[in-house]
Protein backbone atom coordinates (compact mmCIF):
# COMPACT_ATOMS: atom_id res chain seq x y z
CA UNK A 1 0.00 0.00 0.00
CA UNK A 2 1.42 3.34 -1.05
CA UNK A 3 0.67 6.81 0.33
CA UNK A 4 0.95 9.99 -1.69
CA UNK A 5 1.72 12.86 0.68
CA UNK A 6 0.76 16.19 -0.89
CA UNK A 7 2.32 19.37 0.49
CA UNK A 8 1.25 22.76 -0.93
CA UNK A 9 3.95 25.39 -0.33
CA UNK A 10 3.95 29.15 -0.41
CA UNK A 11 6.70 31.17 1.27
CA UNK A 12 7.34 28.66 4.06
CA UNK A 13 11.13 28.57 3.97
CA UNK A 14 11.55 28.74 7.75
CA UNK A 15 9.17 25.87 8.59
CA UNK A 16 9.41 23.74 5.47
CA UNK A 17 12.32 21.51 6.51
CA UNK A 18 10.55 20.39 9.68
CA UNK A 19 7.46 19.43 7.67
CA UNK A 20 9.45 17.50 5.08
CA UNK A 21 11.56 15.77 7.73
CA UNK A 22 8.38 14.54 9.42
CA UNK A 23 7.64 12.54 6.25
CA UNK A 24 11.23 11.39 5.72
CA UNK A 25 11.25 10.06 9.29
CA UNK A 26 8.11 7.96 8.88
CA UNK A 27 8.45 4.39 10.12
CA UNK A 28 6.31 3.28 7.17
CA UNK A 29 8.50 3.36 4.02
CA UNK A 30 6.12 3.09 1.06
CA UNK A 31 5.25 6.70 0.26
CA UNK A 32 5.85 9.49 -2.21
CA UNK A 33 6.08 13.13 -1.19
CA UNK A 34 4.81 15.66 -3.74
CA UNK A 35 6.04 19.17 -3.00
CA UNK A 36 4.11 21.82 -4.96
CA UNK A 37 5.64 25.27 -4.79
CA UNK A 38 2.87 27.75 -5.53
CA UNK A 39 5.05 30.57 -6.85
CA UNK A 40 7.00 31.23 -3.64
CA UNK A 41 9.11 34.38 -3.54
CA UNK A 42 11.43 33.22 -0.74
CA UNK A 43 13.81 30.24 -0.74
CA UNK A 44 11.15 27.55 -0.45
CA UNK A 45 11.77 26.11 -3.91
CA UNK A 46 15.49 25.69 -3.22
CA UNK A 47 14.68 23.80 0.00
CA UNK A 48 12.36 21.48 -1.95
CA UNK A 49 14.93 20.81 -4.65
CA UNK A 50 17.64 20.03 -2.10
CA UNK A 51 15.47 17.38 -0.46
CA UNK A 52 14.48 15.88 -3.83
CA UNK A 53 18.17 15.25 -4.55
CA UNK A 54 18.52 13.34 -1.28
CA UNK A 55 15.48 11.05 -1.65
CA UNK A 56 14.00 9.70 -4.89
CA UNK A 57 10.56 9.40 -3.26
CA UNK A 58 10.30 13.20 -3.30
CA UNK A 59 8.98 15.03 -6.35
CA UNK A 60 8.93 18.80 -6.81
CA UNK A 61 6.40 20.74 -8.87
CA UNK A 62 6.73 24.47 -9.44
CA UNK A 63 3.84 26.63 -10.66
CA UNK A 64 2.76 30.23 -10.82
CA UNK A 65 0.72 31.32 -7.80
CA UNK A 66 -2.86 30.00 -8.04
CA UNK A 67 -3.86 29.50 -4.39
CA UNK A 68 -3.90 26.56 -2.01
CA UNK A 69 -7.02 24.79 -3.27
CA UNK A 70 -5.89 24.58 -6.89
CA UNK A 71 -2.40 23.63 -5.70
CA UNK A 72 -3.83 20.64 -3.84
CA UNK A 73 -5.75 19.67 -6.98
CA UNK A 74 -2.52 19.71 -9.00
CA UNK A 75 -0.89 17.53 -6.38
CA UNK A 76 -3.74 15.03 -6.59
CA UNK A 77 -3.41 14.92 -10.38
CA UNK A 78 0.29 14.04 -10.02
CA UNK A 79 -0.21 11.42 -7.29
CA UNK A 80 0.21 7.66 -7.81
CA UNK A 81 -0.51 6.21 -4.37
CA UNK A 82 -3.44 4.17 -3.11
CA UNK A 83 -4.22 6.85 -0.53
CA UNK A 84 -3.74 10.61 -0.47
CA UNK A 85 -2.47 12.34 2.68
CA UNK A 86 -2.12 16.12 3.02
CA UNK A 87 0.43 18.07 5.03
CA UNK A 88 0.77 21.84 5.28
CA UNK A 89 4.28 23.25 4.97
CA UNK A 90 4.30 24.67 8.51
CA UNK A 91 2.88 21.59 10.27
CA UNK A 92 4.23 18.08 10.79
CA UNK A 93 3.13 14.45 11.23
CA UNK A 94 4.01 12.06 14.03
CA UNK A 95 6.67 9.59 12.86
CA UNK A 96 4.31 6.60 13.02
CA UNK A 97 1.33 8.33 11.36
CA UNK A 98 1.53 6.50 8.04
CA UNK A 99 2.05 3.17 9.78
CA UNK A 100 -1.11 3.72 11.84
CA UNK A 101 -3.04 4.72 8.74
CA UNK A 102 -1.78 1.61 6.98
CA UNK A 103 -2.80 -0.59 9.91
CA UNK A 104 -6.25 0.99 9.90
CA UNK A 105 -6.62 0.39 6.16
CA UNK A 106 -5.77 -3.29 6.51
CA UNK A 107 -7.15 -5.54 3.80
CA UNK A 108 -10.54 -3.83 3.63
CA UNK A 109 -9.09 -0.56 2.21
CA UNK A 110 -11.82 1.84 3.41
CA UNK A 111 -12.57 4.94 1.37
CA UNK A 112 -11.64 7.28 4.23
CA UNK A 113 -9.50 6.98 7.36
CA UNK A 114 -9.81 9.71 10.00
CA UNK A 115 -7.33 10.31 12.84
CA UNK A 116 -6.76 12.87 15.57
CA UNK A 117 -4.48 15.91 15.78
CA UNK A 118 -2.96 18.49 18.09
CA UNK A 119 -3.02 22.27 17.92
CA UNK A 120 0.42 23.46 18.94
CA UNK A 121 2.27 26.77 19.04
CA UNK A 122 5.95 27.10 18.21
CA UNK A 123 7.67 29.93 20.06
CA UNK A 124 10.63 31.98 18.88
CA UNK A 125 12.95 29.84 20.97
CA UNK A 126 11.64 26.79 19.03
CA UNK A 127 9.86 25.43 22.10
CA UNK A 128 6.47 23.85 21.41
CA UNK A 129 3.33 24.36 23.47
CA UNK A 130 0.42 21.94 23.06
CA UNK A 131 -2.70 24.12 22.97
CA UNK A 132 -5.33 21.48 22.32
CA UNK A 133 -5.65 17.80 21.52
CA UNK A 134 -8.38 16.53 19.24
CA UNK A 135 -8.20 12.81 19.81
CA UNK A 136 -9.73 10.64 17.16
CA UNK A 137 -12.57 8.18 17.59
CA UNK A 138 -12.74 4.41 17.35
CA UNK A 139 -15.44 3.55 14.85
CA UNK A 140 -16.16 1.66 11.66
CA UNK A 141 -18.84 2.42 9.11
CA UNK A 142 -19.24 -0.41 6.62
CA UNK A 143 -21.87 1.11 4.34
CA UNK A 144 -22.79 4.47 2.85
CA UNK A 145 -25.73 4.82 5.23
CA UNK A 146 -23.56 3.97 8.25
CA UNK A 147 -20.96 6.51 7.15
CA UNK A 148 -23.58 9.23 6.84
CA UNK A 149 -24.97 8.32 10.25
CA UNK A 150 -21.64 9.19 11.91
CA UNK A 151 -21.01 12.41 9.98
CA UNK A 152 -22.31 14.67 12.76
CA UNK A 153 -20.31 12.72 15.34
CA UNK A 154 -17.14 13.48 13.42
CA UNK A 155 -18.19 17.09 12.90
CA UNK A 156 -19.00 17.70 16.58
CA UNK A 157 -15.55 16.34 17.46
CA UNK A 158 -13.92 18.70 14.89
CA UNK A 159 -12.51 15.77 12.90
CA UNK A 160 -14.10 16.17 9.48
CA UNK A 161 -13.53 19.75 8.30
CA UNK A 162 -9.77 19.70 7.70
CA UNK A 163 -7.84 17.80 5.02
CA UNK A 164 -5.00 16.66 7.26
CA UNK A 165 -4.87 13.72 9.70
CA UNK A 166 -6.78 11.69 7.11
CA UNK A 167 -6.15 9.23 4.31
CA UNK A 168 -8.36 9.54 1.22
CA UNK A 169 -8.63 6.64 -1.17
CA UNK A 170 -7.35 7.98 -4.49
CA UNK A 171 -9.66 5.77 -6.54
CA UNK A 172 -12.69 7.68 -5.20
CA UNK A 173 -11.11 11.06 -5.97
CA UNK A 174 -10.20 10.05 -9.52
CA UNK A 175 -13.44 8.27 -10.36
CA UNK A 176 -15.76 10.90 -8.84
CA UNK A 177 -13.60 13.90 -9.79
CA UNK A 178 -13.60 15.34 -6.25
CA UNK A 179 -11.65 18.61 -6.21
CA UNK A 180 -10.92 21.57 -3.97
CA UNK A 181 -12.72 24.84 -4.81
CA UNK A 182 -10.70 27.95 -5.58
CA UNK A 183 -11.67 29.70 -2.32
CA UNK A 184 -9.16 31.78 -0.40
CA UNK A 185 -10.22 30.00 2.78
CA UNK A 186 -12.39 27.09 3.87
CA UNK A 187 -11.54 24.93 0.83
CA UNK A 188 -11.19 21.88 3.06
CA UNK A 189 -14.80 21.98 4.26
CA UNK A 190 -16.20 21.87 0.73
CA UNK A 191 -13.73 19.19 -0.35
CA UNK A 192 -14.55 16.96 2.60
CA UNK A 193 -18.32 17.29 2.13
CA UNK A 194 -17.97 16.41 -1.56
CA UNK A 195 -15.67 13.47 -0.82
CA UNK A 196 -17.84 12.23 2.06
CA UNK A 197 -20.84 12.27 -0.27
CA UNK A 198 -19.12 9.64 -2.43
CA UNK A 199 -17.77 7.19 0.17
CA UNK A 200 -19.23 3.78 1.01
CA UNK A 201 -17.26 3.11 4.21
CA UNK A 202 -14.79 4.66 6.63
CA UNK A 203 -12.62 3.95 9.63
CA UNK A 204 -11.81 6.40 12.43
CA UNK A 205 -8.88 5.78 14.76
CA UNK A 206 -8.14 7.37 18.16
CA UNK A 207 -4.47 8.08 17.42
CA UNK A 208 -3.03 11.61 17.32
CA UNK A 209 -1.36 11.78 13.91
CA UNK A 210 -0.81 15.45 13.08
CA UNK A 211 0.50 18.65 14.64
CA UNK A 212 -1.21 21.84 13.48
CA UNK A 213 1.05 24.79 14.30
CA UNK A 214 -0.84 28.04 14.96
CA UNK A 215 2.30 30.20 15.09
CA UNK A 216 1.80 33.67 13.60
CA UNK A 217 -0.91 32.52 11.21
CA UNK A 218 -2.63 35.90 11.18
CA UNK A 219 -0.25 37.21 8.51
CA UNK A 220 -1.73 34.71 6.08
CA UNK A 221 -5.23 36.17 6.30
CA UNK A 222 -4.78 39.88 6.95
CA UNK A 223 -5.48 40.83 3.33
CA UNK A 224 -8.65 38.78 2.95
CA UNK A 225 -11.58 40.84 1.64
CA UNK A 226 -15.07 41.04 3.07
CA UNK A 227 -16.28 38.20 0.84
CA UNK A 228 -15.08 35.79 3.54
CA UNK A 229 -18.59 36.25 4.97
CA UNK A 230 -20.11 35.07 1.70
CA UNK A 231 -17.86 32.01 1.76
CA UNK A 232 -18.92 31.27 5.35
CA UNK A 233 -22.57 31.51 4.38
CA UNK A 234 -22.10 29.40 1.24
CA UNK A 235 -20.44 26.61 3.24
CA UNK A 236 -23.39 26.25 5.57
CA UNK A 237 -25.89 26.34 2.73
CA UNK A 238 -23.88 23.59 1.03
CA UNK A 239 -24.00 21.50 4.19
CA UNK A 240 -27.74 21.96 4.43
CA UNK A 241 -28.19 20.96 0.79
CA UNK A 242 -26.00 17.85 1.13
CA UNK A 243 -27.52 16.68 4.40
CA UNK A 244 -31.01 17.19 2.99
CA UNK A 245 -30.05 14.83 0.17
CA UNK A 246 -28.80 12.32 2.73
CA UNK A 247 -31.99 12.61 4.78
CA UNK A 248 -29.85 13.77 7.73
CA UNK A 249 -30.87 17.41 7.95
CA UNK A 250 -32.67 16.94 11.27
CA UNK A 251 -29.43 15.71 12.86
CA UNK A 252 -27.66 18.83 11.64
CA UNK A 253 -30.28 21.44 12.48
CA UNK A 254 -29.88 20.63 16.17
CA UNK A 255 -26.37 22.02 15.89
CA UNK A 256 -26.57 24.27 12.84
CA UNK A 257 -27.54 27.55 14.46
CA UNK A 258 -24.95 27.28 17.18
CA UNK A 259 -22.24 26.37 14.68
CA UNK A 260 -23.28 29.11 12.29
CA UNK A 261 -23.46 31.87 14.89
CA UNK A 262 -20.20 30.69 16.48
CA UNK A 263 -18.58 30.85 13.05
CA UNK A 264 -19.88 34.36 12.51
CA UNK A 265 -18.53 35.33 15.91
CA UNK A 266 -15.06 34.10 14.96
CA UNK A 267 -15.34 36.02 11.72
CA UNK A 268 -16.39 39.22 13.49
CA UNK A 269 -13.74 39.03 16.16
CA UNK A 270 -10.99 38.34 13.63
CA UNK A 271 -11.99 41.37 11.60
CA UNK A 272 -12.63 43.76 14.45
CA UNK A 273 -9.43 42.84 16.23
CA UNK A 274 -7.53 43.92 13.10
CA UNK A 275 -6.26 40.43 12.37
CA UNK A 276 -7.46 40.87 8.79
CA UNK A 277 -6.58 44.54 8.59
CA UNK A 278 -9.89 45.64 7.10
CA UNK A 279 -10.62 49.30 6.48
CA UNK A 280 -13.50 51.09 8.25
CA UNK A 281 -15.44 50.99 5.01
CA UNK A 282 -14.95 47.23 4.70
CA UNK A 283 -16.04 46.72 8.30
CA UNK A 284 -19.20 48.73 7.73
CA UNK A 285 -19.89 46.64 4.63
CA UNK A 286 -19.45 43.43 6.61
CA UNK A 287 -21.74 44.70 9.37
CA UNK A 288 -24.40 45.73 6.86
CA UNK A 289 -24.27 42.33 5.17
CA UNK A 290 -24.79 40.49 8.43
CA UNK A 291 -27.65 42.70 9.58
CA UNK A 292 -29.46 42.22 6.27
CA UNK A 293 -28.70 38.57 5.62
CA UNK A 294 -31.65 36.17 5.92
CA UNK A 295 -29.52 33.17 6.87
CA UNK A 296 -27.83 35.11 9.67
CA UNK A 297 -31.12 36.48 11.00
CA UNK A 298 -32.79 33.08 10.91
CA UNK A 299 -29.89 31.50 12.77
CA UNK A 300 -29.96 34.26 15.39
CA UNK A 301 -33.74 34.01 15.68
CA UNK A 302 -33.80 30.31 16.46
CA UNK A 303 -30.62 29.82 18.46
CA UNK A 304 -31.45 28.82 22.08
CA UNK A 305 -31.29 31.61 24.65
CA UNK A 306 -28.54 29.96 26.69
CA UNK A 307 -26.28 29.78 23.66
CA UNK A 308 -27.18 33.33 22.66
CA UNK A 309 -26.20 34.56 26.13
CA UNK A 310 -22.90 32.69 25.92
CA UNK A 311 -22.15 34.20 22.52
CA UNK A 312 -22.99 37.68 23.81
CA UNK A 313 -20.56 37.20 26.70
CA UNK A 314 -17.85 36.25 24.21
CA UNK A 315 -18.63 39.34 22.15
CA UNK A 316 -18.43 41.57 25.22
CA UNK A 317 -15.16 39.89 26.20
CA UNK A 318 -13.64 41.14 22.94
CA UNK A 319 -14.07 44.69 24.33
CA UNK A 320 -14.90 46.12 20.96
CA UNK A 321 -17.75 48.62 21.16
CA UNK A 322 -18.69 48.34 17.48
CA UNK A 323 -18.85 44.55 17.69
CA UNK A 324 -21.01 44.63 20.83
CA UNK A 325 -23.36 47.18 19.29
CA UNK A 326 -23.66 45.08 16.16
CA UNK A 327 -24.62 41.94 18.07
CA UNK A 328 -27.11 43.90 20.17
CA UNK A 329 -28.57 45.45 17.00
CA UNK A 330 -29.27 41.98 15.64
CA UNK A 331 -30.89 40.97 18.94
CA UNK A 332 -33.10 44.09 19.07
CA UNK A 333 -34.10 43.61 15.43
CA UNK A 334 -35.20 40.04 16.11
CA UNK A 335 -37.16 41.06 19.21
CA UNK A 336 -39.07 43.62 17.12
CA UNK A 337 -39.81 40.95 14.52
CA UNK A 338 -41.23 38.69 17.21
CA UNK A 339 -43.37 41.59 18.51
Amino acid sequence: MKFSVIMPIYNCQETLSKSIESILNQTYPDWELILIDDGSTDGSLSVCQAYAVKDSRIRVIYQENVGQGITCNNGMEASKGDYLVFCDADDFYETDALQKLSDAAGESMPDLIVGGYRRIQTKNDKSVIVCQERKGLSLHADSQEAARNVYMTLKKNALINTRWAKAYRREIISHENVRFPGFKRCQDVVYNVDFYDKINNLVAIPDLLYNFDIHDRNFQVKKYPVDIFDIHKALHLKLISTLTKWGKLEDYTRHFNRLYISGLLVLLRANYQNQWNLSKKARRELSSKMLCDEVTLEACRTVPKGIKDKLLRLVVKSRNVTLVNMFLAITVFLQKMKG
